[in-house]
């Protein structure tokens, strides 16, 4: 048990799980383009981003996060805490100390930048 509480959430965290082409079509909806025509153009559209709400979403992000997690080597500690607390797109750690909380925010947002 730690005396430092620590929330996060990754914003906006489905959206930013890109569909490949290939999968596309297993996201696919209908859109009716003027239901008071007499004969209303059907038009068929795909998610290209993966969709809050699918009962597989969660699993997909939670997979994801992880794969991406594996393949960081730097922030150990920070990697291990987010690996035990994360929850879909939330974590939930703990620290013994203020400066620790800090560290570790600082280092979660460092290697979760995209490289230049």
């Amino acid at each position: 048990m730690h005396p430092n509480a620590m929330a996060a959430d990754i914003e906006r965290a489905f959206l930013m799980i890109e569909i490949e082409e290939k999968d596309r079509d297993a996201l696919r909806f209908l859109w009716v383009d003027d239901i008071e025509t007499e004969t209303p153009r059907v038009i068929p559209y795909r998610f290209a981003r993966l969709r809050f709400g699918l009962k597989s979403s969660p699993a997909l992000l939670v997979a994801t996060i992880m794969k991406h997690l594996q393949r960081c080597d730097t922030y150990p500690d920070t990697i291990s805490s987010l690996k035990k607390g994360m929850y879909v797109d939330d974590l939930h750690a703990g620290k013994d100390s203020i400066e620790e909380a800090k560290d570790s925010t600082l280092n979660q947002r460092r290697s979760s930048r995209r490289p230049a």
